[in-house]
């Protein structure tokens, strides 16, 4: 996925994972981060499976913290798809899920001493990021000028956040504008 090919990594993630390699849950972690780059609907809804199932699963807490970072980015997308499709029920759900999923995460990885400081700083770039995502998408649906605008702030305050954490980050720069 990283060489911008998702597609071709979703199939060989597929397989390996059919083998039952002893590194099961990383490799479903990285076939969840492949799908979300495919970006369509339904592909989404298949990272949040694969997310869902390494949170679950795992005992690394690293792998569980990004797969929730996974997590909310997924959601925010899935604010966006289903707005698209005309269901503001469900993309108020999926930004409620974003919300609170970030929110925990967050708590989460900043009391915890085990993971590393750079391990805990992408995780929380990544939710961050996610979250503001998240906001930017609900906002677009908001018919109150003012609300639209206090969540649009939100978001940016996300994304500032984020960029504070990993400076000159490509995804924060595009959602910063």
């Amino acid at each position: 996925d990283l060489l911008g090919q998702p597609a071709q990594a979703v199939s060989e993630l597929e397989k390996l994972i059919a083998s039952n390699p002893v590194f099961k849950e990383e490799a479903q972690y990285n076939l969840g981060v492949s799908y979300y780059h495919l970006y369509s609907s339904d592909q989404i809804d298949k990272a949040v499976t694969e997310f869902e199932q390494v949170a679950q699963q795992t005992s690394d807490a690293a792998l569980k913290y990004m797969a929730k970072a996974g997590l909310v980015r997924s959601f925010a997308m899935r604010v966006f798809h289903n707005s698209r499709a005309g269901n503001q029920a469900a993309s108020d759900k999926a930004f409620e899920l974003t919300i609170s999923t970030s929110q925990e995460l967050l708590a989460a990885i900043k009391s915890d001493s085990v993971v590393p400081r750079k391990v805990r700083a992408e995780i929380q770039w990544r939710a961050l990021n996610g979250r503001g995502v998240g906001r930017m998408f609900h906002s677009d649906n908001e018919p109150d000028l003012r609300a639209r605008e206090a969540s649009l702030d939100l978001a940016r305050k996300d994304f500032e956040a984020a960029d504070e954490i990993s400076a000159n980050n490509w995804e924060i720069v595009c959602n910063l504008g």
